[in-house]
């Protein structure tokens, strides 16, 4: 279902309760009910707002020019791609990971699971066993970063 939008304030409510009604395909009484939203229905605190007397000043012309411009300007736009729908292999779901769900805590693990578990020094973690305030890079900048030799320019001589 797709909303145009540009609704008064007056509108918003009704708009969205109508538009629900339809695609719900079931028919709305005119009555609106008590309930937590009934002071948006207002002043009349009806489903439909009473037509008014302004006419309506969209010839059929008008409107078929603006539906054909419409159209033009989509058909312009480029699609979304579709995502395709595909079996999961069944070799995609490690399955030793549910192994480890089924060890009992009171046994010793086999070497190939304590090796899983070993973590290179040169990878970070954030634990409590670092310390108070957490592992610091305490490399100090204050001094500036290191100058450089400003260039000279040297006179053009022709000999």
């Amino acid at each position: 279902m797709v909303d145009g939008g540009g609704y008064t304030i007056r509108n918003v409510s009704r708009c969205w309760t109508y538009e629900t009604s339809v695609a719900l395909d079931c028919e709305i009484a005119n009555e609106l009910p008590y309930n937590d939203y009934f002071e948006y229905f207002g002043p009349d605190f009806k489903l439909h707002i009473s037509p008014s007397n302004m006419s309506n000043q969209n010839t059929t012309e008008y409107l078929e020019n603006i539906k054909n411009r419409l159209f033009e300007n989509l058909r312009m736009l480029p699609h979304a791609p579709e995502v395709q729908v595909q079996a999961i292999p069944e070799d995609a779901v490690n399955e030793e990971s549910d192994d480890e769900d089924k060890v009992d805590k009171d046994e010793r693990l086999p070497q190939a699971d304590k090796d899983k578990r070993i973590v290179p020094n040169n990878e970070f973690s954030d634990s409590e066993d670092e310390g108070e305030g957490g592992r610091r890079d305490n490399r100090s900048y204050k001094g500036g970063a290191r100058k450089r030799p400003r260039r000279t320019r040297m006179p053009n001589r022709r000999t």
